[in-house]
């Protein structure tokens, strides 16, 4: 965490003892859990009264530097601490320059929110570091910043971390014996008077209000202030489909709400938590961790690392882009799933054996009867919930970079040499091994998201 272990590191810790190191540390390694596509260089500590701030590092915005400033009364003494480092894109070692490193304003903005709240928490001139507080602060910190960055930049005038609590305590009942979902769209409308009943302390607490909404077609609708407006059917108040939107596709119409609103919000029957702004998934909550979405950066980064000669990049990212949003449908399922992009379809062989690929002679008559419907499609072509459930069957999706489907639900096998870590579960094995001809997408029964190229992790979400 910390660059070294100074005289200066030591004065810090014995200050703030064990409790206001446990908080520190939840502070700074928070960035790395919201934000997975960054990396944070080891922090600095040095003495000094550096006021806290997040400001890009240069006119490349490559990096963002962090200052967290730690003030400590200790009898009639005031000890000032200055704690920094720099976020950048992480990037793996293997790929060319290629791949953007910008950071957005979004990253920016969290930065601002983790080092702002750390400090006032923790460096305040305070003396009183109550160990129960500290811990139960800690607990909520991520949410905190995820929940002041949106009010702040959705301009949002409710309790947005209160929101998060209850939706939270909604996702631990049931009604008629089923896990609740649960809708929100905040609009743009903005009344001019405090409502006298705001949502959702007011309506909430009535067991009616929270059994009203599914969280994917049907949803309540407020006001950036909290004022109830309507229950709604996403479907009249969505866009039409658009390419270069995010989301779980069962996500669409309430996603899709949120480019005529501040923002769109779904508890899922999982106990997830979804944030949409403007059209895509932006935050996710989900086993207790939150995470911003970068989209863009994600599909730049897949579209790089698949890239092959003689074709077109913007063929390649056509397919990398359907196999995202297929690996966020596979997630959000918890169904599991294997995606495979080779970068050149001679290689299949090497990974699928005779008879799973589409068109082989040793087939299955079954499969051969239905491989029809799929012989010449393309994985655009075929529909998102279709590509859900293939993906769902045991073994992987197999395409070309042409966009072209060349199996599904093929039992991979490792190439003579590859080398895999036996002790790993039989779907990273696979996942690792194909990787050595192409980019592979693995999606855990659990949602997490694995992308491997030559065998080296390029991105978990």
């Amino acid at each position: 965490m910390f660059s070294r272990n100074s005289p200066t590191v030591k004065k810090l810790k014995m200050l703030i003892g064990k409790d206001g190191v446990g908080f520190l540390e939840i502070c700074l390694r928070s960035l790395d859990e919201i934000l997975p596509h960054t990396t944070t260089e080891p922090w600095r500590v040095t003495k000094g009264e550096d006021a806290p701030a997040a400001t890009w590092d240069g006119n490349t915005r490559r990096g963002i530097r962090l200052v967290i400033r730690i003030q400590l009364n200790k009898g009639k003494q005031t000890y000032s601490f200055v704690l920094k480092s720099t976020l950048r894109r992480k990037i793996a070692a293997s790929l060319g320059s290629a791949v953007e490193r910008t950071l957005d304003d979004n990253e920016k903005s969290i930065c601002s929110q983790v080092v702002i709240r750390a400090s006032d928490i923790i460096g305040s001139k305070r003396n009183d570091f109550d160990a129960e507080s500290l811990r139960a602060i800690g607990k909520l910190f991520k949410e905190q910043v995820v929940a002041s960055h949106l009010r702040q930049s959705c301009e949002l005038n409710i309790d947005v971390a209160g929101l998060f609590a209850t939706l939270r305590e909604l996702a631990e009942q049931s009604y008629e014996n089923k896990s609740l979902s649960y809708g929100l769209v905040i609009s743009k409308k903005k009344t001019k008077q405090t409502p006298s009943l705001r949502f959702p302390i007011d309506f909430l607490r009535f067991k009616r209000y929270r059994a009203m909404s599914d969280g994917y077609r049907t949803a309540f609708t407020i006001t950036a202030n909290g004022k109830v407006e309507s229950l709604d059917d996403l479907e009249d108040l969505s866009e039409s489909h658009h390419e270069g939107r995010y989301y779980p596709e069962w996500c669409r119409f309430i996603a899709e709400a949120s480019c005529n609103a501040r923002c769109s919000i779904s508890l899922t029957r999982q106990g997830d938590i979804l944030v949409f702004v403007d059209g895509s998934m932006r935050f996710t909550y989900r086993r207790g961790k939150w995470q911003y979405w970068n989209h863009r950066h994600a599909e730049n980064l897949l579209t790089d690392s698949a890239r092959a000669k003689h074709v077109d990049t913007r063929h390649v990212k056509a397919v990398v882009r359907q196999l995202y949003k297929s690996a966020i449908d596979v997630s959000f399922r918890r169904t599991g799933g294997l995606f495979i992009l080779l970068c050149n379809k001679i290689h299949l062989r090497k990974i699928v054996p005779q008879g799973d690929a589409i068109k082989d002679k040793k087939r299955e008559r079954a499969h051969v009867a239905f491989d029809k419907s799929l012989a010449d499609q393309t994985v655009a072509s075929i529909p998102r919930l279709i590509r859900a459930e293939l993906a769902a069957l045991d073994g992987a999706i197999v395409v070309d970079n042409r966009n072209k489907v060349l199996a599904y639900g093929a039992v991979l096998k490792s190439p003579p040499g590859s080398k895999v870590d036996s002790a790993e579960g039989s779907r990273s094995k696979a996942a690792k091994a194909a990787s050595e001809f192409g980019l592979a997408i693995k999606v855990s029964s659990d949602g997490d998201i694995t992308i491997y190229r030559k065998g080296i992790t390029l991105l978990e979400l």
